[in-house]
């Protein structure tokens, strides 16, 4: 894993564990919103997406600031993505659904205009399976 990387993930688990402690910081709302945060993904599925996404991104052959580009645009897009299920959230089902579309349709764009032709074939491979998955979890049609 190269040094960026293990930066990101070791600031993402310190951020995690600060925020943890310090939600009392926080406004009402900031608190509210921490307490009703709920992912699309699974920690468990996040964790799988990181290690499939690292083989995919090596199968791509993106390295370095290529690659750490293309890795920050993914998790702004999950991101975006995970939040679609909050609690505090007043979307149904199918609107969540069309929001995901929406965003998925924003992500390959990002990567269209970033990737290589060989490389976006496999971006839009990879998240065939990935929305398989999803869809699946959530009893979305396609």
């Amino acid at each position: 894993m190269n040094v960026p990387k293990l930066l990101m993930i070791l600031s993402l688990i310190i951020f995690g564990s600060v925020n943890a402690q310090n939600t009392s910081k926080l406004t009402k709302k900031q608190q509210e919103r921490a307490k009703v945060a709920q992912d699309i993904f699974s920690h468990e599925e996040q964790d799988r997406m990181f290690f499939f996404y690292e083989k995919q991104m090596d199968e791509m052959g993106l390295k370095d600031t290529a690659r750490d580009e293309y890795y920050n645009m993914l998790y702004y897009h999950l991101y975006k993505m995970k939040r679609l299920d909050d609690k505090d959230s007043e979307l149904t089902e199918q609107a969540m659904k069309a929001q995901f579309e929406r965003q998925l349709a924003l992500l390959n764009a990002d990567a269209s205009e970033m990737l290589a032709n060989d490389q976006y074939e496999i971006h839009l491979k990879t998240w065939q399976q990935l929305t398989g998955t999803i869809y699946a979890k959530r009893g979305w049609n396609k």
